[in-house]
């Protein structure tokens, strides 16, 4: 049977939790669509603080009154020499009036505030995580947790176990105390079979010195235990990030921008997701070279086109330090979809579908208006892939959507079925 719970509380004059909790929401969304579209006009250096406009009208919380006015009935107007029976009183005018006033009445101005970069952020990576998680591997480095390592017989009285020390001292108790019960019950019996008063008093003598035999202490230190925990190395989540960037001539400074934006949200949702994370950064035209970020984000340097020297760079930096039996290795490739030649064309479609094996994930946005060769290449190099996502016909207006549809949260199902999106993003 469900069991269904109404939250009626009340949170001020007139006013429940469950109200307060719909004025909460509707806050949020106009939070985040603030937030959307200051990522649709920032910069290279990400979202800056946000200025939030809520309408006076989502200000005000539902409440239940008494009615002044309303509803139809009769009123006499006493000294009226402007209606008859029948008329009706238009509503007057004036009085409070949302997002601006007009006429005599009096306006309110939108509720305007700020939100600082941090807290943008967390909105904009709020219900996403990442696919296919999570390798765990022994860094050389290890943190240490308490780990539970049976009961010893000394401790600290905070890691005393009570039952397992009653345990010991009813045990010793009982083993203490048995033989003397045992000898009790013997000379009864022989007491009983006796007729002699002489002996019979004489076996009474032994029972009643017997019986004031001490018994065994109730509790005794030797029988407390003690709960013992041991530092034991813990296990931490480790990550390798490769951005790989087309900076050929074909690509235009805005989506440059947009590329350096993606990779900044994606290294943000690492960064939460991952204790000990490492970016290897990735720059090509017509070749290919490993670059630290200041030259990845500002270098001027452009030149041709070829993909497949930034794939095969990447592969020999994972066989040089980043195993994958160890590592979580997560690929990022961002283009206009142009390729170079036929040769490089045909490397790519060779190397893609090894490298990605190599991943727990990678990515591929395609900033071009209409589909290009790059990503007809991959989509069909990576049918059923699991573990490939892409996106084409992306630009600024609707990259916050692409980064939120490659996090969003799965469940169980759904992180069964393979993700591999390649139809166009149009909206």
């Amino acid at each position: 049977m469900n069991l269904h719970i109404v939250d009626r509380r009340l949170a001020g004059k007139g006013k429940n939790i469950g109200n307060v909790e719909r004025f909460k929401r509707r806050h949020k969304a106009h939070i985040r669509e603030a937030v959307e579209r200051a990522l649709g006009h920032e910069k290279i250096g990400g979202i800056n603080d946000v200025e939030i406009s809520i309408p006076q009208k989502d200000l005000s919380q539902p409440t239940f009154n008494h009615a002044a006015s309303g509803g139809k009935r009769e009123i006499v107007h006493p000294g009226n020499t402007e209606y008859v029976k029948g008329d009706r009183i238009a509503k007057p005018q004036g009085g409070q009036q949302q997002g601006g006033g007009s006429g005599d009445g009096d306006g309110m101005d939108d509720y305007t505030f700020q939100i600082s970069r941090k807290e943008a952020y967390e909105i904009l990576l709020e219900g996403c995580g990442l696919p296919n998680m999570i390798k765990e591997y022994l860094l050389g480095d290890s943190k240490f947790k308490l780990q539970r390592s049976g009961i010893v017989k000394s401790g600290t009285p905070n890691n005393l176990d009570i039952v397992r020390s009653m345990r010991g001292a009813l045990a010793r108790r009982i083993a203490l105390d048995a033989p003397t019960k045992r000898e009790i019950a013997l000379l009864k019996e022989k007491i009983e079979t006796t007729e002699d008063a002489a002996i019979r008093q004489s076996i009474q003598d032994q029972i009643d010195t017997l019986m004031k035999r001490p018994k065994a202490p109730f509790l005794d230190p030797i029988d407390l235990r003690y709960r013992s925990r041991e530092r034991v190395p813990k296990p931490q989540t480790k990550a390798v990030f490769f951005r790989m960037m087309d900076v050929s001539g074909s690509m235009g400074e805005q989506q440059k921008n947009d590329a350096k934006l993606f990779y900044t949200l994606v290294g943000l949702m690492l960064d939460r997701e991952y204790e000990h994370i490492e970016i290897v950064n990735i720059r090509y035209h017509s070749n290919a070279s490993e670059c630290d970020e200041q030259n990845f984000f500002y270098n001027p340097e452009t030149g041709g086109t070829a993909v497949a020297p930034a794939l095969t760079l990447m592969e020999e930096i994972i066989k040089d330090r980043y195993s994958p039996d160890e590592w979580n290795i997560y690929g990022g490739l961002v283009s206009d979809g142009d390729t170079g030649t036929t040769n490089d064309e045909k490397s790519t479609a060779e190397i893609i579908p090894r490298l990605v094996a190599l991943c727990q994930h990678f990515f591929y946005i395609e900033l071009r208006d209409e589909e290009k060769d790059l990503g007809n290449i991959l989509k069909n190099s990576l049918s059923g892939a699991k573990n490939f996502s892409m996106k084409t016909k992306v630009n600024r207006s609707n990259l916050g959507e692409v980064f939120r549809g490659f996090f969003k949260k799965r469940g169980l199902h759904e992180e069964s079925r393979p993700h591999l999106h390649y139809a166009s993003h149009d909206i």
